[in-house]
């Protein structure tokens, strides 16, 4: 007798005598190995394992393949129960196609679960014609979520201390020194401390994951092969006969990842490495690292961002210029390869010089998250790490400089900071005025300030033609300005650090180039009416495009209008009798200039040509009472003026087609309604008749 397999869940304990007596029936002999199981006479080619995450879809759904054969003849269908939290949840079966002989037959199953905060189980059963249903297998607490990976070396790894977070929705798949220990579990579940930890993700990775499960509601899993010490040559050197080689750290990833079952599913990659080169040959990295991304791009083809992290600025190394160029190499990724996003680690809480505490891995993986989670979660805020764009003096004088990075930006010019060095026993103030640099020569600024997404920065005296490159940060702390080593610097640079709103601390760089400022544009306006203004402009030489930005007179900031590459724009469906202030931005490639004007719109004037016809009013004429009948559903102001401007009346509209308003109060004569919202604006003119 078959019976529903939520009954069988419900009675199974009252049935388990019988049901081992079945088993014995089928029993031959149980193996689990990487490529099939073996229950009973039942072989899996796919199956779930404890705690494992699948990759979640478009739909926010994850699809479990259950597929297989059965050595043994007369059964019906397998069936699978899935539970979501221990409660039941969905049901599949399919029916077992046997071969000709009829002694072996094929099986698929493909139950979906949620990519949510919850937990499944997988139960599969055989049946057979007139005997109850016997389970096979059980597997527990399969989430759907995201899968990425962390590579590098130690600050990779981010275990300096030891994080005891843990979730049951941060996952990792887990590792052994030689690849052969293929275990789900939780993130940072197994620390001892050594490298070959099988199930640790660090402080950052597992600050990622606790993000994202607590922002998103989405679990995730990262799997993760970085090693202290490791320079990029062994991160890159790849078996060309067998890319998932476990002898390699390379090789060990993707063994990992193959086993996991997500080689076709890791969304992003974090990289963090390069200190080694920094010790020894900065140059090598460069070159090293294309190789790399070059592989991973062939091995993980899923992989849509890549984030990698610039380095730190280190303490007590020989100074060496080519750690800049690296570090600032770091910077441009972004720019070089479109599928990289450059990540400034720089300035996060206890660096000790070479590794950060806790709450600083913390803190970055909290950033990592949110920058990720534009990409990928649907955040409309755009975090990042501020990226100098642009470099150049403002004035002919060359007094002083601007650093612009991306617009958009709100940067923090940071004050001084005061710090205990610990080599000389004192403490000492830092500002980071004293860390451009001019070609190499440091403590050139007198003073900084930020202004939107700029630092501006006063010289002490003007800079000379020679002057052509700046620099944000040495290369190596605390060795300096003219490469001199002064004792009287801590050992550890840990700020002031330029930032922006969000706290992002902006990535070094190194040698950017000085460009001259473009000519101020030369702005005028005409063609004003109550609804436009025509902003118009002379050509900026050098100018390849052209910023448009307004705001209302009296308010602080400026929203963006248009861009564009000609010299007269028309500003439309603005308010009537209303003060703007335009701001024209004239960009090249290396540099920009501004310049700005202000205009009013004029009062309605009560010509039918110049009035909207989309209110309808009336009567119109009217003595005591009007309907005001609007095109849509309008949330705004309403406003009746006479002909000189001067308003008469106002109220606010909330959600409203069809106004009713007593006009008894108003004189006989000509007026216009007005009603409009920061987007919209109609009028039309009223008549008010004798009574």
């Amino acid at each position: 007798m078959n019976i529903v397999l939520f009954s069988i869940l419900a009675n199974f304990a009252t049935k388990k005598s019988m049901q081992k007596l079945l088993l014995t029936t089928l029993l031959f002999f149980t193996i689990s190995s990487s490529f099939c199981q073996r229950f009973y006479s039942v072989v899996f080619k796919e199956l779930p394992a404890d705690m494992q995450l699948y990759p979640r879809n478009a739909q926010n759904q994850a699809i479990i393949p259950i597929n297989g054969r059965i050595e043994v003849a007369n059964w019906l269908y397998l069936s699978v129960v899935v539970l979501r939290n221990k409660q039941p949840y969905a049901y599949q079966r399919a029916s077992i196609s046997y071969n000709a002989k009829g002694d072996t037959g094929t099986f698929a199953l493909n139950p979906v679960i949620k990519a949510e905060l919850a937990e499944y189980d997988i139960q599969v059963y055989a049946s057979q014609a007139g005997k109850d249903s016997v389970l096979i297998v059980n597997r527990e607490n399969i989430v759907a979520g995201d899968a990425y990976i962390i590579f590098g070396q130690s600050n990779a790894r981010g275990w300096e201390e030891i994080d005891p977070y843990q979730n049951e929705y941060c996952r990792t798949f887990g590792f052994g020194y030689l690849g052969n220990d293929f275990t789900w579990g939780l993130s940072n579940s197994d620390h001892t401390g050594y490298y070959y930890d099988r199930q640790i993700v660090g402080a950052w990775g597992i600050g990622f994951q606790k993000y994202i499960m607590e922002t998103y509601g989405i679990p995730t899993c990262i799997i993760s092969q970085a090693t202290p010490g490791q320079p990029i040559s062994a991160l890159a050197a790849r078996n060309p006969n067998n890319h998932a080689d476990p002898e390699t750290q390379y090789g060990r990833l993707l063994t990992y990842v193959t086993q996991a079952k997500l080689s076709k599913a890791i969304k992003a990659l974090f990289y963090w490495q390069g200190e080694t080169e920094a010790a020894h040959i900065p140059s090598e990295w460069k070159p090293t690292f294309d190789v790399l991304y070059r592989e991973l791009e062939e091995d993980y083809p899923s992989i849509q961002r890549y984030y990698v992290f610039q380095l730190p600025l280190f303490g007590g190394n020989f100074y060496n210029e080519e750690v800049g160029v690296m570090r600032d190499y770091q910077r441009r990724l972004s720019s070089i390869y479109p599928k990289i996003t450059s990540f400034g680690a720089l300035g996060a809480s206890g660096w000790d010089g070479f590794h950060y505490k806790t709450t600083g891995y913390r803190q970055l993986g909290t950033e990592l998250a949110k920058i990720v989670s534009h990409d990928f979660y649907g955040e409309t805020k755009k975090y990042l790490s501020p990226n100098i764009q642009k470099a150049y003096f403002s004035t002919p004088a060359r007094d002083e400089i601007v650093l612009s990075f991306e617009e958009g930006q709100q940067m923090v010019y940071p004050k001084d900071t005061t710090i205990y060095n610990f080599i000389v026993g004192g403490k000492g103030t830092l500002s980071v005025k004293d860390f451009f640099y001019l070609n190499g020569r440091w403590q050139r600024v007198a003073e900084g300030r930020a202004e939107e997404n700029k630092i501006v920065l006063k010289l002490k005296q003007p800079a000379s033609l020679q002057d052509t490159l700046v620099k944000y940060l040495p290369s190596v702390f605390p060795y300096s300005g003219g490469y001199d080593h002064l004792d009287d610097l801590p050992w550890v640079y840990l700020g002031p650090f330029l930032k922006n709103t969000d706290g992002f601390r902006a990535m070094a760089f190194h040698n950017v180039k000085l460009a001259q400022a473009l000519q101020m544009p030369v702005i005028s306006v005409n063609n004003i009416t109550y609804e436009q203004i025509q902003i118009n402009w002379q050509t900026v030489p050098q100018a390849n495009k052209y910023l448009i930005e307004r705001k209302k007179q009296g308010e602080n900031s400026f929203v963006k209008v248009a861009e564009t590459s000609n010299i007269t724009y028309t500003d439309t469906r603005l308010l009537s009798n209303q003060a703007y202030v335009y701001r024209l931005k004239a960009f090249s490639s290396t540099s920009e200039s501004s310049a700005q004007i202000e205009a009013k719109t004029q009062a309605v004037l009560a010509t039918e040509e110049e009035l909207r016809v989309a209110v309808n009013i009336y009567p119109n004429p009217a003595q005591n009472e009007v309907n005001i009948e609007l095109p849509k559903v309008f949330t705004g102001n309403l406003s009746i003026t006479d002909i000189t401007g001067l308003s008469c009346f106002a109220r606010k509209i909330n959600k409203e087609s069809l106004i009713r308003l007593d006009i008894s109060a108003l004189p006989t004569g000509t007026y216009l309604v007005v009603i409009n919202n920061e987007n919209e604006s109609y009028t039309q003119k009223l008549s008010v008749i004798g009574r």
